[in-house]
């Protein structure tokens, strides 16, 4: 995706949630990576069942030299 980096930033102005990444771990299971606030966080959906939620800790800003 060559535009990727470019877009994703205007598409989350004023957004406070982003949804980093989220993949399928099994039939009825789901694992995403959520930034909230400068904040990662692992949530593990299952069917039928409450999500589980981790923090993984502040997210790395880049630095200009």
């Amino acid at each position: 995706m060559k535009n990727r980096g470019v877009i994703r930033p205007r598409l989350a102005q004023g957004r406070r949630m982003l949804m980093t990444e989220a993949t399928t771990i099994g039939p009825n299971q789901r694992a995403m990576i959520l930034q909230v606030d400068q904040r990662e966080f692992l949530v593990v959906a299952l069917k039928g069942a409450a999500p589980a939620v981790t923090e993984l800790g502040a997210v790395a800003t880049e630095v200009s030299a």
